[in-house]
């Protein structure tokens, strides 16, 4: 079960960011609901987490989503920063 917990964790977080980082729309702030929803999902089914923790650990998810976002990281168009 914790090998299981490692590979969603990693796709979580990676595939987040390398869709983000494909994506050159306005979607991006959708997929960063989705992601973070999906997220709450896993960790309020894979652990015993309280809804606090819970609540915590998806707004580091969500904010680290959002700093790849703004940091113009994942923008290969070259537009406005």
């Amino acid at each position: 079960m914790t090998f299981i917990n490692i590979l969603v964790t990693f796709a979580l977080l990676f595939g987040a960011i390398y869709h983000l980082y494909s994506v050159n729309t306005t979607k991006k702030l959708g997929l960063v609901a989705f992601y973070t929803v999906l997220f709450a999902v896993c960790v309020g089914l894979f652990t015993n987490a309280k809804r606090s923790e819970v609540f915590g650990a998806c707004a580091a998810y969500a904010a680290v989503l959002v700093v790849f976002i703004s940091g113009n990281v994942g923008n290969s168009s070259g537009g406005p920063t």
